[in-house]
């Protein structure tokens, strides 16, 4: 996150719009794996409040059908 490219690289952060979970891209072909303890320690305070909030207004939303 807070880069300025618009395809996600390898280590940038996605929320999944359907259940709020945090997932990590694995390389530049958007694979992904779930977020680990480990990559809290990659991302700065203001990134990980922002994806907090994300993921508490995708489960205030609730599951999309």
């Amino acid at each position: 996150m807070g880069s300025n490219h618009i395809l996600p690289k390898k280590g940038d952060a996605t929320i999944c719009y359907n259940c709020g979970s945090w997932h990590v891209y694995t390389d530049d072909k958007q694979h992904t794996r779930p977020f680990t303890g480990e990559d809290l320690l990659s991302f700065d305070d203001d990134e990980l409040h922002m994806m907090r909030r994300a993921t508490k207004a995708i489960k205030r939303r609730g599951r999309m059908k």
